[in-house]
Formats: C-alpha cells, structure tokens, sequence
C-alpha cells in the first residue's frame, strides 16, 4: 500500500493536552541582536481548570537560566539580557547553542496537567534580494546574524525506496558527511517527503541550514476547492512541527512547477494560488517572518514567471548535462545569482555495482550490459556519459576501471563548478553568486545517478 500513516502513531488520554507550543527565539538585527522569547500554546481538553503555565529556560546541560510562572491567558516569554545566551551559528560561523524550554500548564489544584519540552536556537536568518553594483538584477543571499553568508551545499532525496527502514543513524551518516565535506546546506526537494524530526535535529546540531521545499514537484496540480483544503492541511501540519528549528533557513513553493509550464508552452498554471498565495499565508501566520518564503525553485522576478534569468533569484543550471550538453569547464559562464540544482552523473563505488551484479551472469559485468543499463536513474544515460568521458579520458571497456574514471570526472566537474561560482562572491554589494547547491547529496536504492555519496554512503 502506499497510503496511510508510516511513522509512529501514538494514543494519548488525557484530561489536558498541550497540543502545540510554538516557542519562537527571536533575534532583533544587527547590529544588537537582541534575544526575546515568546511562547504561544495551543491546548486540548477541559482548559478551564487550566490556571497558568511554568516556563523555565535551561541550557543544553541541565542549567537553569531563567524560570517564572505565568497567568493563563497573560502573554508568555521574555525578554532577554545581553550575554544571558548564545547565538546559534551555521556550520563554519560559530557554534551551534541550543536551549530547552521546559513549559507546564499547571491545574486550580497547583498540579501540572501536561508538560513539554521545546529545544531551540537563537538565530535571525534574512534573505536578501537588492540591487547590485555593477551588474544586472538583484542578489539573492543568506544572511544570518547580520552575516552574509556563501552556500555551498547538496540537494537531498529520500534515502530510500522504503522509507520505513531509514533510521537516525543512517540519516546523521548522510549529513555528517555533508558537514565534513564543508558543505552547510541541505535543500530537501519539492518531490520527497517531509522529513522526519530526527533530520532537523541532526540539522541543528550539526549546523546545517535547511532549504525546506513545500512538497510539489515538477507538474501541474490542481486548484479545485477540495484539494487546496487539503494542501493548506498539510502545509499548516509540517510547518508547525518544523517552525522550531534553527536550521531552518527557507521555505520554498514547489521545485520546477513554474519552470515546467514554460517548457511545455501552456499558458496557465492554477496551482499559482498554492504558491502565491496558501502556502506564503500558511507561513506567514505561523511563523511571521521568522523564516523567508520563496515562491519555486527555479523562480526570478515575481512580475512574470521567469526561471532562467541568471542575474534574479535562483536557477537550476543544466546545460551541463542536459540542455545543450556543454562541457563542465564552461560552467564559469553559465552561473546565476544563486545556484540551486546543477551536475554530473557517475557510477557508484565498485562495491555497490559488484553488489547489484552478484547474482547476474558474467557477460553482465561490462560497462554497456543491461544489468548496468538497469541501474542508472538519468534520462539517455549511456549516450551521454559516453560523451563526457571521451571528451575527459582515454576509453576503456573496463568495468572497474570505467566506474572510477566517471567518480574522477564527477569530482573534477562538481568542484571546477564550486571554485568557478564561488569566485563571484566579491564582497558586500558585489554577491554575483552567493550559492552552490549540488544535484544531488544520497540516492534511494543502489544506482549509477547524480549522487556524490552512493545508497550505502560510500563516497
């Protein structure tokens, strides 16, 4: 079946619930970043024996920094002093400080009803789109607490067919070795899923921002009443459960919807009202401005939909591979203000291929056998590949030798694109490109793909 709940499911009796608390850190800008909490509950059952609430702020190690008792219905949080906390940086900024905030709705009796925990950070993240000097167009940059920060980083897809069966474990392996790799974002693409707590908190602790697409993905949806209720649905469900987090960095509408209906020449898309207008008010009313909404990806000016404009918003850079099929040391001249998806295919790590041949007849161990053929994800792979290989190497017919020669030309072409766009960062004002996100970080089962770290997270 591919319906139905797949996570946890929990039942819970209760006279009280403390059904959500949003704990929102906030950060004034710069140059004082100031740190206030407020506290917002939504609570479930007989709320009039409801009295008032606990709240206490602890750091990471148990230590109490603040605590006070609040009047039901009196407005929660503080402001906070100078020094009393630690900003949360990305990954190569600063360190990564998280807090608890302990919150229990207390009885008429004095007794707690219901208690919760909320792990948070303090952090301001804004982005910044403004005029350049000298050159077209506006950036598109990430800057958090007051720091204007360059990206590099990997989109992200499930890490497996069967969702089920990916634990903690494996999903901090994935994302450790994206920190190690000095990368500092992650873009989960618009055609996964949400993903599970256990990302986010890996996120946070590892300082890894987090470019969180809203769950559409090249295609056109619907707009009839029944649908759009339930997309407001799950919009409001996943960014109330996600809204906490640190390393939340941006929400994003859809992954290439705009970009598909130019390509196909139609003229209308209805799903316009999920991008421009359910999906910004969902975030908007819960979280305010905490964290930037995005219309799409690739997305430019919102006074038409322009998707490949290089000198506004974001592209996804593809004439490298696909679209006219260039060489990857032409890349320096097909950047854009901020590069959200581009790359280059190659074979997984030998033991991943001998994997999937292992039960296979011999003659299937060649580079062009249909066993091969089988386990590759990109459209007109073989032609393609081929092509980039002559272009960059000597031929063989090798199959160990052929594998390693793609993981070569992959690396070479992947960090030429790194070094070639990151040299456009010149500074305040003169942000020409301000990111790099790689197609892709991980694959969902073993497969020849766009992947740098195969289904078994071997690099």
């Amino acid at each position: 079946m591919t319906v139905g709940p797949y996570r946890l499911v929990h039942l819970h009796t209760y006279q009280v619930r403390i059904a959500d608390a949003y704990v929102k850190a906030l950060v004034s800008s710069a140059p004082e970043l100031a740190c206030a909490i407020e506290i917002t509950t939504e609570l479930h059952g007989d709320v009039s024996d409801v009295s008032g609430f606990d709240v206490s702020l602890r750091r990471s190690d148990g230590t109490v920094i603040r605590t006070q008792k609040f009047d039901s219905g009196s407005k929660i949080g503080w402001k906070l002093d100078d020094g009393e906390v630690s900003l949360w940086w990305p990954v190569g900024y600063g360190q990564q400080t998280l807090y608890y905030v302990d919150l229990a709705a207390i009885g008429k009796d004095g007794k707690p009803l219901d208690c919760i925990a909320k792990r948070i950070g303090f952090r301001r993240v804004e982005l910044v789109q403004e005029p350049l000097i000298d050159a077209p167009g506006t950036s598109f940059l990430f800057e958090i607490n007051g720091v204007r920060i360059f990206i590099g980083g990997s989109n992200w897809i499930p890490a497996d067919s069967f969702l089920t069966s990916i634990t903690p474990e494996r999903y901090r392996a994935w994302l450790q070795l994206l920190k190690d790799g000095n990368q500092n974002m992650v873009r989960i693409w618009g055609g996964g899923v949400y993903e599970p707590d256990c990302f986010y908190d890996t996120c946070d602790e590892l300082g890894i921002l987090v470019w969180q697409d809203f769950q559409f993905a090249c295609g056109q949806y619907p707009a009839h009443k029944e649908f759009l209720a339930t997309v407001e649905a799950e919009a409001e469900a996943n960014v109330k459960r996600l809204r906490g987090h640190p390393s939340l960095a941006l929400w994003c509408g859809n992954n290439e919807d705009y970009q598909q209906v130019l390509q196909w020449g139609i003229s209308t898309l209805p799903a316009v009202v999920i991008y421009e207008k359910i999906l910004p008010n969902v975030v908007n009313n819960l979280m305010g401005d905490i964290v930037p909404y995005h219309r799409g990806s690739p997305y430019g000016s919102v006074k038409e939909w322009d998707t490949a404009d290089p000198t506004i918003g974001d592209v996804h850079q593809w004439e490298v591979w696909a679209g006219k099929g260039a060489p990857y040391q032409d890349w320096d001249i097909m950047g854009g203000r901020f590069v959200s998806e581009f790359g280059l295919p190659c074979m997984p790590d030998i033991r991943t291929i001998h994997y999937w041949l292992q039960d296979t007849d011999p003659s299937q161990r060649r580079v062009q056998s249909k066993a091969m053929q089988q386990h590759n994800k990109a459209g007109a792979h073989e032609r393609r590949l081929a092509v980039y290989m002559n272009e960059n190497f000597w031929i063989t017919n090798d199959l160990e030798t052929y594998a390693y020669l793609t993981q070569v030309m992959q690396s070479e072409g992947v960090s030429a694109a790194y070094r070639m766009w990151r040299r456009d960062w010149k500074g305040k004002g003169k942000e020409y490109c301000a990111g790099v996100i790689v197609w892709q970080l991980n694959d969902c089962w073993p497969v020849s793909s766009w992947a740098i770290v195969d289904y078994f997270v071997s690099a």
